[in-house]
C-alpha cells in the first residue's frame, strides 16, 4: 500500500469522525427539549423532597409537642361534712412543657347515669389559671363546692339501717375543661367527666369495707360515655 493510499484512506476516516462529532453536537445544542426535560425531573425531585421534609417536621412535631390529659382524684368531702368536691389530676403525657395551663373543674349531682355530652359543654364558671405543666408531672385541682351530701342523701332515698342496694341510682360528675399551649400550638384543648356512683361513699379497694366517711375514693371512678375529648 503506497503513501497516497493511507492518505486518502485516513481522510475518508476523518471526514467521517468529523461528520458524527457535527452531528452530535447539533443533537445536543439543538434540542432545548432535553433541558427543559431534566429540569422539569430536578423539580419534580425538589417538591418530593420538599413534601417529605415538612411531613417528617410535622410527624416531628406530633410525637414531641406536649399532651394533656386528665385522670380522675376522687370525691372529697369538705370540713363540714356536707359541701362535696372533685378532684382532677391534670397530666402531661407529652414530651415538651404544657404552657398558659388554664381550667374549669365542676361537679354536678344527677340520677342520671347515663347524662348526655350537652350536659357538660359550658362551664359553670370562667376558665382560670396559667401555669406551666412539664413531661411526666400532674397537677392536682379541685372544683369549687357544687353538691351537697344531704341532698344526695335524698336522691338516693338513703335510711338509718336499710342497706344501700336498696337505694336509688345516684351519681356524681366531676367534670370540665382544660386549654393549653402544647409548645407549637395554642388553643388546644381537653374535655374530661368522670362518674362516680353514690353507693361507693366511703368504700375502699376491699369489698365490704364501707364506712360513714362521704368521700369517694378515685378508684371508682369510671370515665363517662360523653364529655371526654381533646382538641
Amino acid at each position: 500500500m503506497d503513501w497516497e493510499t493511507v492518505v486518502g484512506s485516513f481522510q475518508i476516516v476523518w471526514s467521517h469522525v468529523l461528520e458524527f462529532l457535527i452531528i452530535a453536537f447539533q443533537f445536543f445544542v439543538d434540542r432545548d427539549w432535553l433541558l427543559v426535560f431534566f429540569t422539569g425531573i430536578l423539580a419534580l425531585f425538589t417538591i418530593v423532597l420538599a413534601i417529605a421534609t415538612r411531613r417528617l417536621w410535622k410527624d416531628g412535631r406530633i410525637l414531641r409537642r406536649a399532651y394533656i390529659a386528665v385522670e380522675p382524684a376522687g370525691v372529697h368531702a369538705m370540713w363540714n361534712g356536707n359541701d362535696l368536691i372533685g378532684h382532677v389530676g391534670i397530666k402531661n403525657a407529652g414530651h415538651l412543657p404544657a404552657r398558659n395551663v388554664s381550667w374549669f373543674v365542676g361537679i354536678k349531682p344527677s340520677r342520671n347515669g347515663e347524662e348526655p355530652d350537652d350536659s357538660f359543654l359550658s362551664p359553670q364558671a370562667p376558665i382560670a389559671g396559667n401555669i406551666v405543666i412539664a413531661p411526666g408531672t400532674t397537677a392536682t385541682l379541685g372544683s369549687a363546692p357544687g353538691a351537697e351530701a344531704q341532698m344526695l342523701y335524698k336522691f338516693c332515698g338513703f335510711k338509718s339501717g336499710v342497706g344501700r342496694e336498696k337505694e336509688q341510682p345516684t351519681f356524681l360528675y366531676v367534670w370540665g375543661v382544660v386549654k393549653y399551649h402544647d409548645g407549637f400550638k395554642k388553643g388546644r384543648t381537653t374535655r374530661f367527666c368522670h362518674r362516680y356512683n353514690w353507693i361507693n361513699r366511703g368504700r375502699k379497694r376491699e369489698p365490704g369495707s364501707e364506712s360513714e366517711s362521704r368521700s369517694i375514693d378515685a378508684v371508682w371512678a369510671r370515665y363517662h360515655e360523653h364529655g371526654n375529648y381533646a382538641t
